[in-house]
């Protein structure tokens, strides 16, 4: 990216004499063509970022074009000011040259970082940014940003950009209506709406259509009720749409993301993406807690039913089912992250419900043997951790198909490893890195069950009362395992407020306070010092609850509890069990 703009920027120098160069530190003997043949219009001026801005305000006053180059935070940070009062203020034709934007220098430490540059640069007058994504897109820019000038009114000058780098697609309109399904649309008057472009052909209303799917399988077939297309941020509504025109079409119910809609006589495919199968589900329920009611407006199983029942009819990653007195939903998703943004979503929107544990969903090959999902891991990380990971990972039955080095003391692992294993493993690999690694999953296949997995060891500290939580009690309970509440959190009886230190459960009293006597002595009136409780992601929550427990998610908390909350239940439940085995 750097030699092609470096490159370019010589280029249409020899065009345009007006275009002059100011650096701040870019190393030995870098630009030294355009040095060499442009003397008088390049200048280094060191590291000096405030005057080197300050300079370009004042030759582009006299009508020439700087560029100017240096690193991002230098830009963005050391010289605000200068960028808003010297150059935005008088909307001069500057253009600004940042290298290593984002995370790109982070290894250079704070001064370097430069997470914030797009939006410090956004909030300005008259400033535009481009982020190109390849060196291909760069080179196309940096021929066109000498013309970029004057007041910046309207979008045309990008859109005529657009027009004349972009050549029109060759679609022939006279064969059978195609198109491919990309989006889902759900509408409280048309229903459910596909979004997509049509591939050939034309669409008209009233039109029968069919949906297949990859395989060329009929999935759904109806009459084309509505056809609308987009004209800005507006659905206008249209009788017939061409080739090329991306549409949503009404009047399929059954007909999915990645089906191709078309003409009756088609049987062939538009080949696309498959949508990766749902490969975890949990299931639903309203808030039976004695808390109830108190931090939510959305608390009835109606309530949620719709809400999921929408969610699934746009989120092409979610299924949904219910049962038969419909008082539990099970919702499937494709790894706990997109399960985590719908309780985060449904949370910020006000609803209460009873989350329990994650389930994988195993499937049978024809011969009856086991199958689960398999992802691929993709990890980044400093080299001194390589070690700690593929242990953490052959812990999870992860098996390590490759190792990369990509310089600097980096390496590269990818693992195949279950669904099952990688539940709340996205904190444990943040710790065992300490922040700096990057981890990414993406499903692979369902492959051979793969035994057993290794689930929580340690039991869960329990509530025996309800009401407050007291620092006195919380104190003296620390060396039991670790505490989830601290002092005046709202606990009821058989909530979990802790992580036991040693396997089985164990029965606590949060609430007991100190006993007041007239008797004062050092040993007594010692200091209450709490260790400060563990802020976790709802994904890491529900990758500690067993199958006897849950999580209920308010708008203002996620508690984890115990799913039969009387103590004696739960005993009579765990003998008629063991007498059972």
């Amino acid at each position: 990216m750097r030699n092609t703009w470096l490159n370019t920027l010589f280029e249409i120098s020899n065009k345009n004499k007006k275009i002059i160069f100011i650096g701040s530190d870019l190393g030995f003997n870098v630009m030294a063509n355009f040095k060499k043949k442009f003397p008088k219009r390049f200048f280094m001026e060191g590291i000096s970022e405030q005057n080197i801005v300050g300079t370009a305000a004042g030759m582009a006053l006299r009508g020439f074009i700087p560029y100017v180059n240096t690193i991002s935070t230098f830009i963005t940070r050391r010289c605000y000011e200068q960028v808003a009062i010297d150059l935005c203020l008088h909307n001069l034709p500057v253009k600004l040259i940042a290298n290593g934007g984002g995370l790109v220098y982070a290894p250079l430490g704070p001064t370097h970082l430069a997470i914030e540059d797009l939006a410090i640069m956004r909030a300005l007058p008259n400033m535009n940014i481009v982020s190109p994504s390849d060196a291909e897109e760069m080179k196309r820019f940096m021929s066109q940003s000498k013309d970029i000038n004057g007041p910046r009114e309207n979008l045309n000058p990008l859109l005529d950009l657009i027009i004349k780098h972009v050549k029109p697609t060759n679609l022939d309109k006279t064969q059978p209506f195609a198109m491919l399904s990309t989006l889902l649309y759900a509408d409280n008057f048309l229903g459910r709406s596909l979004v997509g472009k049509i591939a050939q052909g034309t669409a008209k209303a009233n039109q029968q259509i069919k949906a297949i799917n990859l395989k060329g399988e009929k999935v759904d077939e109806g009459r084309l009720t509505k056809i609308f297309r987009y004209e800005g941020t507006k659905k206008v509504p249209i009788q017939t749409g061409e080739a090329g025109d991306i549409v949503i079409i009404a009047g399929l119910e059954k007909a999915n993301v990645a089906d191709t809609i078309c003409d009756l006589e088609l049987d062939k495919p538009i080949s696309a993406t498959p949508i990766d199968p749902p490969t975890m589900s949990i299931t639903i329920t309203v808030n039976s807690s004695p808390l109830a009611g108190t931090e939510g407006k959305k608390l009835t199983s109606t309530q949620i039913r719709e809400r999921l029942i929408l969610e699934a009819e746009n989120n092409v990653g979610i299924t949904f089912e219910e049962n038969s007195n419909k008082d539990s939903f099970v919702i499937s998703g494709r790894g706990e992250l997109m399960l985590e943004i719908l309780l985060t979503q449904m949370r910020r929107e006000g609803f209460e419900m009873t989350v329990s544990p994650p389930k994988v969903l195993i499937k049978e090959d024809s011969s009856g043997k086991k199958q689960e999902p398999i992802e691929e891991i993709t990890m980044d990380l400093d080299e001194e951790y390589s070690s700690k990971i593929i242990d953490s990972m052959n812990r999870r039955k992860g098996k390590l198909v490759d190792l990369k080095d990509t310089g600097k003391d980096k390496k590269r692992l990818i693992f195949h490893a279950p669904t099952r294993g990688l539940m709340g493993y996205t904190s444990r690999f943040l710790t065992l890195t300490k922040g700096t690694g990057v981890i990414n999953r993406i499903f692979h296949s369902y492959g051979d069950y793969t035994g057993e997995m290794e689930g929580r060891r340690n039991g869960a500290l329990i509530s025996i009362e309800t009401g407050k939580a007291v620092a006195f009690a919380i104190f003296n309970l620390q060396a039991r395992g670790e505490m989830l509440v601290t002092h005046n959190d709202a606990v009821y009886e058989g909530m979990i407020v802790g992580i036991s230190s040693k396997a089985g459960d164990l029965e606590i009293n949060v609430m007991k306070g100190k006993k007041l006597t007239n008797m004062r002595t050092q040993n007594t009136d010692e200091n209450v010092v709490l260790t400060p409780v563990r802020k976790m992601a709802i994904a890491e929550q529900l990758s500690l609850l067993n199958t006897d427990e849950a999580l209920e998610i308010t708008p203002k908390s996620c508690r984890l509890r115990k799913l039969i909350l009387d103590p004696h239940e739960r005993k009579r439940l765990s003998r008629a069990k063991s007498k059972a085995s």
